[in-house]
C-alpha cells in the first residue's frame, strides 16, 4: 500500500465531503494527511465544487505527498443524487474530475456506486478505459460486497475500495469482503468509520468505548479510528472531517495502535453476535448430515436451517413445513426485530437445549447469513441453506396477490410505508428490484454444510375461478371486436392507466400513477390489475387473453399467465371447450 500514503507505511486518510473551508485543507496537509477522498458530487454548489477547492488548496501545498481519491458513477440534482452507472457517464465525469484537479492523470478513481440499472461489468468497463486510455493511474470501487468485487476483479486490475465500517456497520466483514481483499492485497478506505455525525457524538456512551477512552486520555472517537485500523492491516480508516481539530485528531489516531486485549474486546462487542456458551465449532467434513435418509435418528438431529429468497418467493410455505416436524422458527416478520436479533434469538434458543431450528428470512447477502452460521457453528450445529430461487416476475404475482388478500384491494404507494410499520408484506416494488440488485449466492465457502437451490414452481394461480376472459387494454380497444368474443361466451374486461376512453360497456381496473419507477403494485408490467380483476370476477388466469401492445402489456401478461397478442395478432373467438 505505499503508493497510498506515508512513508511508514501507514497512510493518514480523510473524506472530503463536508469540507467548505479550505483552511481544513490546509491544516491537513500540514497534519501530514497523505489520501484526501472526494467526488464530483461533493461539496455546496454546482457539481465539482469539492474538487476545485481541493485543487486551490494543494496549489499551495506539497501536491506530491497528498494522493486525491476521486470518485464518479453518480449524478447531482440539486441536493438529491442518483446513481449513473453507464460507461459514458463515468468516463465523461472522470475527465471532467481530471480537469478540475489540474490535468494530471487521476491517482485513483474509483466507481462511486452500483447502479441496479446498468451492469456492474458495463460501469467497471468505463473503468477499466480510464486505465486504457491514460486518464487514471488505478481505478476502484465503492460500496460494494464481496460478489460484486469478485466479478469486476474478472474484468479490470481493481486497485483499492472504499466501503462503510465501522462499530455499527459491520457488513463487509461478516460478508468476506475483508478477507477478500486481505488475500489480494487490496487497499480498503474505511468510510464513516465513526457511523456519521449523529453516531460519532454518541461513541462516548458505550461502556467499553469509554472505559478504554478513559484508560488511555482519547476520545472515544479516537478509540474507534484506531480499532478499525486494527481489524486488517489493508483497512486505513476514512473519516469524514469539516474542522480543523477533527483533522488534528485523525493524524494523532493514525499513530495509536491498540494492545490486543482492547482490540479482542471490542471485536466481540462489534463483531459477535452470540453469547459464545456453545462448544468449539466442528469442521464441516464431521457434521451430521440432513435427516432426508434412512438410518437417521431424528430425535437427536441437530442442524439450523436458513430459508432465503426474494420477498414473495414462497418462504413461509417451507418454514412452515419444517416447523411442523419440530424446528423452532425465527422469523423477523412474526417475531419483529432485526436479523440480527433474530441470531440472537437462535444463540439463546441453541443455549436452551433447541436442537433444530429454521431461521426465513430474505437473507440477500453473505452479510446478512454471517450471523446465523457463527451463533450454529459455536454450538456445533450445522447450517444448512435452502434457496427458494424465485424470479422476480413469480415474486412480484405472489406480493401482489398478498396485499389484495390481505386488504381487499392494492394500497396506494403513500400507504405502503405506514402499513410496512406493522405489515411487513406491505412493501413496495423496489424492495424486491432492490433484493435482486443485492444478492450474494449463497456458497458452502461461507460455512454452509451445505446448499439447496429450489426452483420455484407456481401450481395455482391466485384467486383462481372458472370464467374465462379477454383482457383488454384501453389504448387498443378501439381496435378489438369485442362483441364477437362476447357472442362466443367470453368475458371481456379491461385494464388502464390514467385517464381512460374505454367503452361504458367495459369493466376496468385502473391504474392511476404517475410515469416513472414503479411505487405501486398496479402500474404494467406488474400484476396487480389483473389480480384484482381475477379476484373480483372470478377469472381463469391460465385460460385468458390480454390484448395489449408494446412490452409493459406483454410483460403483465407472461406474469400473469395470459395468453398475449397485439391488436392484428388477435385470433377469432376460440370456442369454450372444456
Amino acid at each position: 500500500m505505499s503508493w497510498l500514503g506515508s512513508g511508514d507505511g501507514r497512510p493518514i486518510a480523510i473524506g472530503a465531503m463536508r469540507i467548505t473551508d479550505a483552511s481544513v485543507l490546509d491544516a491537513a496537509v500540514r497534519a501530514g494527511v497523505t489520501v484526501i477522498d472526494t467526488a464530483d458530487v461533493y461539496g455546496d454548489g454546482e457539481v465539482g465544487a469539492s474538487e476545485r477547492l481541493i485543487a486551490t488548496a494543494l496549489a499551495r501545498a506539497d501536491r506530491e505527498r497528498v494522493l486525491v481519491v476521486s470518485k464518479s458513477g453518480l449524478r447531482r440534482d440539486g441536493a438529491r443524487w442518483a446513481a449513473d452507472g453507464r460507461a459514458t457517464h463515468v468516463i465523461e465525469a472522470a475527465r471532467a474530475t481530471r480537469a478540475r484537479l489540474g490535468g494530471a492523470p487521476l491517482a485513483l478513481h474509483l466507481l462511486h456506486a452500483v447502479d441496479p440499472q446498468v451492469p456492474l461489468a458495463t460501469s467497471v468497463r468505463g473503468l477499466a478505459r480510464l486505465l486504457d486510455e491514460g486518464d487514471a493511474v488505478r481505478v476502484g470501487l465503492a460500496n460494494v460486497n464481496r460478489t460484486q468485487l469478485e466479478e469486476a476483479l474478472t474484468l479490470c486490475a481493481i486497485s483499492a475500495v472504499e466501503v462503510e465500517l465501522g462499530p455499527h456497520q459491520v457488513n463487509v466483514v461478516r460478508g468476506g469482503l475483508v478477507r477478500l481483499c486481505e488475500e489480494r492485497g487490496i487497499p480498503i478506505l474505511a468510510h464513516r468509520p465513526l457511523g456519521g455525525v449523529e453516531k460519532a457524538r454518541r461513541l462516548g456512551l458505550e461502556p467499553l468505548i469509554r472505559e478504554i477512552s478513559a484508560g488511555r486520555g482519547l476520545t472515544p472517537q479516537e478509540v474507534v479510528l484506531a480499532w478499525v485500523r486494527g481489524l486488517s492491516p489493508v483497512i486505513i480508516p476514512l473519516p469524514g472531517v469539516s474542522r480543523v481539530e477533527t483533522v488534528e485528531s485523525v493524524a494523532r489516531t493514525a499513530r495509536l495502535a491498540l494492545d490486543d486485549g482492547e482490540q479482542h474486546a471490542l471485536d466481540q462487542a462489534f463483531l459477535r453476535v452470540g453469547s459464545r456458551r456453545g462448544p468449539a465449532p466442528v469442521k464441516l467434513s464431521k457434521l451430521t448430515p440432513s435427516p432426508d435418509g434412512d438410518g437417521v435418528n431424528f430425535d437427536n438431529f441437530r442442524e439450523v436451517v436458513v430459508v432465503m429468497g426474494m420477498q414473495g418467493a414462497g418462504k413461509s410455505t417451507v418454514a412452515r413445513e419444517l416447523e411442523a416436524r419440530g424446528y423452532a422458527r425465527f422469523n423477523r416478520d412474526e417475531r419483529g426485530g432485526s436479523l440480527e436479533k433474530m441470531a440472537r434469538l437462535l444463540d439463546e434458543a441453541l443455549a436452551g437445549g433447541v436442537g433444530r431450528a429454521v431461521l426465513d428470512n430474505t437473507y440477500a447477502t453473505r452479510a446478512s447469513r454471517a450471523p446465523v452460521i457463527e451463533v450454529a457453528g459455536v454450538f456445533g450445529v450445522p447450517a444448512r441453506c435452502v434457496w427458494i430461487d424465485a424470479s422476480i416476475e413469480d415474486a412480484q404475482v405472489n406480493a401482489a396477490a398478498r396485499l389484495i388478500e390481505t386488504y381487499g384491494r392494492l394500497p396506494e404507494p403513500g400507504e405502503l410505508a405506514k402499513l410496512a410499520k406493522k405489515d411487513p408484506a406491505a412493501f413496495r416494488p423496489s424492495a424486491q428490484f432492490n433484493w435482486r440488485r443485492d444478492l450474494e449466492p449463497p456458497s458452502v465457502d461461507e460455512g454452509f454444510a451445505a446448499v439447496e437451490r429450489v426452483a420455484f414452481q407456481r401450481t395455482r394461480w391466485p384467486f383462481a375461478g372458472t370464467r374465462r376472459a379477454l383482457v383488454v387494454e384501453t389504448k387498443v380497444a378501439a381496435e378489438v371486436d369485442a362483441g364477437a368474443w362476447r357472442a362466443a361466451g367470453w368475458f371481456v374486461v379491461g385494464t388502464a392507466w390514467g385517464a381512460t376512453s374505454a367503452p361504458a360497456d367495459l369493466d376496468v381496473e385502473v391504474c392511476p400513477h404517475p410515469a416513472g419507477p414503479p411505487v405501486c403494485w398496479c402500474r404494467k408490467p406488474l400484476p396487480g390489475l389483473g389480480l384484482l380483476l381475477a379476484r373480483r370476477h372470478g377469472l381463469d388466469l391460465g385460460r385468458s387473453w390480454h390484448v395489449g401492445r408494446g412490452p409493459a402489456d406483454r410483460g403483465f401478461a407472461a406474469r400473469l399467465g395470459l395468453r398475449f397478442a397485439e391488436p392484428e395478432e388477435l385470433p377469432a373467438p376460440p370456442p369454450l371447450v372444456d
